[in-house]
Order: structure tokens, then C-alpha cells, then sequence
């Protein structure tokens, strides 16, 4: 950091804090989660394939416009 301009050194630092809070809790993860909960199926398909992929179940509100056949655990609902 000593040899960057000061802008770059705040923006470097100010995204390491924002992947520090979103991603910050994966790093001590010992192993795979239980089971992932999902609020919009639809919208978060990368969550429902990688969940699938691993073999993690998935309990997900759905909605009328999402295929209930990805999720292992449906709960009817408005996810609007």
C-alpha cells in the first residue's frame, strides 16, 4: 500500500471491508452448511445450483412463479 496514491489506497481498503462483511463468515466454516434457506428461488438460481450441486438441502418460499421441482422443502408464500 506505501507505494499507491492515497485514492487508490482508500478504495482498496474500503473494498476489502465491504468482501470482510459479506464474505467474512465463510472463512471459518469447517464444513458444508445443513441446509440453505432461500426467499426467491428464481431469482437466486447460482444459491439453487450450487446447493444442488452439493447435495445441501433447500427450503425455500416460493411462489407462483417459481418451479417448486428445485426445492427439497417448499413453504408456499409471497416472496415479492
Amino acid at each position: 500500500f506505501d507505494r499507491l496514491p492515497k485514492k487508490e489506497v482508500l478504495a482498496l481498503k474500503k473494498e476489502i471491508a465491504n468482501l470482510e462483511k459479506n464474505l467474512g463468515g465463510i472463512k471459518n466454516m469447517t464444513q458444508l452448511p445443513a441446509a440453505v434457506f432461500i426467499v426467491d428461488p428464481r431469482k437466486e438460481r447460482n444459491a439453487v445450483a450450487e446447493a444442488k450441486k452439493l447435495g445441501i438441502p433447500i427450503v425455500a418460499i416460493v411462489d407462483t412463479n417459481c418451479d417448486p421441482d428445485e426445492v427439497d422443502y417448499v413453504i408456499p408464500g409471497n416472496d415479492d
